[in-house]
């Protein structure tokens, strides 16, 4: 009797270890079946995290690279540009330092006395020092023989006029009227080396 209560009591043990040992071991499996997927997905966002950083990198590095070729070719054209604008000033130079200029300064003189309203009879007039004696000769042949006339080194490329008080001076010289135009003159620059405008150039 005790024998059998014994087999009895053990093999109820042996099936409740059994069945606790089942169910930690379905748990068990539950809990790796969970741990593997919020693995996964902490991978998964990780992946994402890290695609998304290259991307944004990638993009950053591709405007960056776009904006330095801008950059390289807007300074590439602005240096053509300012070496067409510096042929033109050395132009300026080279017709002063010609027989031309003679004729040149004749126009100047025409449009400089034909804008002049003033009725000061004492204006000065300022002339490059080398060409005081023509342009003596100028306002001589064409009505304005009392005029005075002074040289200056200023004045190198075209003709002033002036009261004796310096309060007031109007030029008109070959670097002025070319720097009226300039803005002018590098727009037509860049449309005609590269057909377009000088928009962000200096």
């Amino acid at each position: 009797m005790g024998s059998a209560l014994l087999e009895t009591m053990t093999a109820q043990v042996t099936e409740q270890c059994d069945a606790n040992r089942a169910a930690a071991e379905e748990e068990a499996k539950v809990i790796h079946a969970e741990a593997t997927e919020q693995a996964q997905a902490k991978r998964d966002a990780l992946m994402a995290a890290n695609d998304s950083e290259m991307d944004r990198l990638d993009e950053r590095w591709r405007l960056m690279a776009h904006a330095e070729a801008s950059r390289a070719d807007l300074v590439v054209k602005n240096d053509a540009v300012q070496a067409v604008m510096q042929k033109v000033e050395s132009e300026i130079r080279a017709v002063v330092d010609s027989g031309a200029f003679g004729g040149v300064l004749d126009a100047l003189l025409a449009s400089l006395l034909n804008e002049f309203k003033g009725e000061d009879s004492e204006a000065v007039l300022i002339a490059p020092e080398a060409h005081v004696a023509h342009v003596q000769q100028w306002l001589s042949a064409n009505g304005h023989a009392g005029m005075s006339v002074e040289g200056s080194a200023e004045v190198w490329d075209g003709v002033a006029l002036q009261d004796p008080a310096r309060t007031y001076r109007i030029t008109n010289t070959l670097t002025g009227r070319y720097g009226r135009i300039g803005q002018e003159a590098r727009r037509l620059c860049m449309v005609k080396l590269f057909g377009e405008t000088t928009e962000g150039a200096q």
